[in-house]
């Protein structure tokens, strides 16, 4: 008993040893990133408190629990143990079946006005294909072309044409340009000033790989694609291992690691739900899944002739910077893969409330960045 005591502790205190910014931010923060200061001093004083923990077991709990382990037999201890366990494990499985039963309701969130969208074996969901929509967004309203091939386009008299050389951008709400007139949109301005025509391939909520799936479609068709810009978010890396949809992460072979989603009955679980919730821990898998999209995104763009380029920005608050100048998720994301990337971190006032969602200012911001890149590496000069 003793020696499980003196284990613990030292698990405590090595992990609040370990524990530094980069495990909160791939472990704990939902964005993978700390965007205030408030978070860091947090995980300060969480790790502070798991090192005197981990002393306090050693020193104050062990020498306890020897005692009143040597006045028991480990029979009686076993049963013990049994015995407590079975009570949680029952009390868990009664309160799941009581949550179903009674059909709480869930909380509610406000939902924006989306394009309409069908479900999609491969893709998840995808847009419904040659559909016009007006949507109302407060007092504005924004009009959706949506073509056979799922793209947002200007109208439905100017499609994309494969034969043309292009840029394609990936990306998801953002990129989209949800709430805004598509000509506001960082795709349409690049295009403008360019001159070179573009294709919208996003579709919100998408993660990276699900981003990737669609520019490598896109790809395909086309017959001379100069470039690929494609929107890194920290929000991705949350929907990246969202196991309430179907996932196609890319290897370097070129095939597919598949997984479905979870079971129906364990998705909607209520215990687990809170326990979620309650804990907040995840794995890095995301990240990796992030890398992966993106080296193969860079992959199949050059494969293609077409110069692939990478925007880092942020949705919500941005990623705090470290002692570098940039955030460490950025290295995270980029270092090794031999891909060039830009990062926008777009200021809170650059936001439309009404739609949570980029303004047309931060749009402007995002195709500086991009132009900038594009022609740097010649992607304008391509034309002549």
């Amino acid at each position: 008993m003793e020696g499980l005591v003196v284990l613990a502790g030292v698990v405590l205190i090595g992990w609040a040893w370990v524990a530094d910014r980069a495990w909160f931010e791939h472990h704990f923060y939902w964005r993978y990133c700390a965007v205030s200061p408030r978070e860091l001093t947090a995980a300060g004083v969480v790790r502070w408190i798991s090192g005197a923990a981990g002393v306090g077991l050693i020193v104050g709990t062990r020498p306890r629990l020897g005692r009143w382990a040597t006045r028991r037999a480990p029979r009686e201890m076993l049963g013990q143990v049994a015995r407590v366990g079975g009570a949680v494990l029952l009390s868990l499985l009664v309160t799941e079946g009581i949550l179903r039963a009674t059909n709480l309701p869930r909380p509610h969130h406000p939902i924006l006005a989306l394009p309409e969208a069908r479900s999609d074996p491969w893709f998840g969901w995808v847009h419904q294909p040659s559909r016009t929509q007006t949507l109302s967004y407060g007092a504005k309203q924004v009009t959706y072309v949506i073509d056979a091939d799922g793209d947002r386009i200007l109208s439905a008299d100017r499609p994309v044409d494969p034969s043309q050389p292009t840029v394609v951008f990936g990306g998801e709400s953002i990129t989209l340009g949800l709430g805004l007139d598509y000509g506001e949109t960082y795709p349409a301005l690049v295009e403008r000033r360019l001159g070179i025509r573009s294709v919208n391939v996003s579709v919100t909520g998408y993660g990276n790989d699900q981003v990737y799936l669609r520019t490598r479609d896109e790809l395909a068709r086309l017959a001379r694609p100069l470039a690929v810009v494609t929107l890194v978010t920290p929000v991705q890396l949350v929907r990246n291992v969202d196991p309430f949809k179907p996932h196609h992460y890319p290897r370097d072979d070129g095939s597919f690691e598949d997984v479905s989603p979870q079971p129906e009955w364990w998705t909607q679980s209520h215990v687990r739900r809170f326990f979620d919730g309650l804990v907040g821990v995840h794995s890095e898998d995301a990240l990796g899944v992030a890398r992966a999209a993106l080296r193969a995104t860079a992959r199949d763009a050059r494969a293609r002739g077409a110069f692939p380029l990478f925007v880092m920005t942020n949705w919500g608050p941005a990623c705090l910077p470290d002692a570098t100048g940039a955030p460490p998720l950025e290295r995270a994301l980029f270092d090794g893969l031999d891909v060039d990337h830009v990062r926008v971190d777009l200021p809170r006032d650059w936001w439309e409330e009404g739609i949570d969602h980029p303004s047309p200012r931060a749009h402007v911001a995002l195709a500086d960045a991009i132009v900038e890149a594009l022609r740097g590496h010649g992607v304008a000069s391509a034309l002549n």
